[in-house]
């Protein structure tokens, strides 16, 4: 047996072994370490443009004031044309010269066209497919491509040069019906344009009922993507928070995308069926015959289909409210003394 004073006095002298030791272990890695660190090769990185300091995790939220351009004017009196600003944990670069954007947006657009896609616009767009949020490369070429040559072509609004007189025919018999009455000019160009638009897009494949009722509900959808689109969302300025998504807005842009996912897909389908039995000139046609060709080095898909039909009806939207704005603003722009002459 052995005695147990000789068992602590082993054990006792083990323990002053293994402190220095493990102490020694734990300094040599701490070495190794550092030196990693100061060897490894850093990349070059640019520095980044001058600009005021931000507070820790907000940046500079606080110090922006609400009139937003005129505070950004005077940031870049002090800091220059092209300065840094953080908004919450993103570093955002301000340009404040003509030359310089010049350079950004004409001379290296290429370099400058892609950007950081917003939950809600990626959640609203098909995980941005279409042709405003996807990044530069193949796929938006061949977007751009298809756009300006099947749509925006000579040859292919001469051949819808019918349908857009026949809308604006319908819209001036139906205003002279009304006589003396007082009209609304904003409702029958909604009507005229969404009538234009509808048979640029896809000609005659809704009617009746389904017209009507895809004609009720697509302005109000398009005015809640807008609306959701434009809406701050903190999920922007910090992109840890995306996945809790705390103000619910990819949750409603969802539901917005849910709805011209099942129409358009309703419309493409009734257009699949009538490929056989009317012949149509319209954009959805070309890009139905697009789509089925397979000889395209990026995928081409319905997907694709329902992406550019959202953003063209989105820019006949935008257009229709530009006319709409300059229309009457010559209307009511009139100088005070030709209204006194008038009288």
């Amino acid at each position: 047996m052995i005695p147990d004073a000789m068992i602590r006095e082993l054990s006792h002298q083990k323990d002053e072994f293994i402190t220095p030791m493990l102490m020694l272990l734990i300094a040599l890695c701490v070495i190794l370490w550092c030196h990693w660190v100061i060897k490894k090769p850093k990349k070059a990185n640019p520095p980044l443009p001058p600009g005021p300091w931000g507070l820790p995790l907000v940046g500079n939220l606080f110090s922006l004031e609400s009139d937003l351009h005129p505070c950004l004017a005077n940031l870049s009196k002090r800091y220059g044309p092209i300065m840094k600003i953080k908004l919450g944990t993103r570093v955002c670069i301000v340009i404040n010269s003509a030359s310089v954007a010049k350079e950004v947006f004409k001379d290296h657009d290429t370099i400058f066209s892609n950007h950081d896609i917003s939950p809600v616009a990626y959640a609203g767009t098909w995980s941005g497919t279409d042709m405003v949020f996807s990044p530069y490369g193949e796929h938006w070429r061949m977007l751009r491509k298809i756009c300006v040559r099947e749509l925006l072509s000579n040859s292919q609004l001469e051949a819808l040069y019918y349908h857009r007189r026949r809308e604006v025919r319908n819209m001036v018999i139906q205003m002279y019906a009304k006589g003396c009455k007082s009209i609304d000019i904003g409702d029958y160009v909604l009507t005229l344009t969404f009538s234009v638009m509808t048979n640029i897009l896809w000609g005659g494949t809704l009617e009746g009922e389904e017209m009507k009722h895809f004609s009720a509900k697509f302005p109000e959808a398009c005015e809640k993507f807008t609306s959701l689109l434009k809406s701050p969302n903190v999920s922007d300025l910090f992109p840890l928070l995306t996945r809790f998504d705390m103000q619910g807005l990819v949750t409603k842009m969802k539901k917005v995308n849910l709805w011209f996912d099942e129409n358009l897909d309703f419309v493409i389908n009734r257009r699949f069926e009538m490929k056989h039995q009317v012949e149509m000139t319209d954009f959805l046609q070309r890009l139905m015959e697009f789509k089925e060709c397979g000889d395209q080095k990026v995928p081409f898909t319905t997907t694709h289909i329902k992406a550019l039909l959202m953003f063209m009806t989105d820019e006949f939207k935008r257009s229709e409210m530009h006319c709409l704005n300059l229309s009457t603003s010559s209307k009511f722009s009139v100088p005070k003394k030709c209204i006194g002459r008038a009288t």
